[in-house]
C-alpha cells in the first residue's frame, strides 16, 4: 500500500522533484478515493477528511527532509 500513495503522489506532481504539503493532500485524497478506503459516511470533499490528508501531506513532507 505505501507503493501505491508515492505513486499517486509521482502521478500528482507530473515528476517535479519537491512536493509541498497541498499537492500531497491531493495525492492522499485521490489514492483513498480509488482504493475505496474511506469509511462510510466520509468522501474527500469534506472540511475534516481535507484538513487530515494536509495534515498527513505535511508529515510526510518532513519525514523526507
Amino acid at each position: 500500500m505505501p507503493w501505491k500513495a508515492i505513486e499517486a503522489c509521482m502521478m500528482v506532481s507530473r515528476g517535479t522533484g519537491r512536493y509541498s504539503s497541498h499537492i500531497l493532500k491531493e495525492a492522499i485524497c485521490i489514492f483513498f478515493s480509488e482504493a475505496k478506503l474511506y469509511p462510510s459516511g466520509l468522501t474527500s470533499d469534506m472540511d475534516c477528511v481535507q484538513k487530515w490528508a494536509l495534515r498527513t501531506g505535511q508529515t510526510l513532507q518532513r519525514l523526507v527532509t
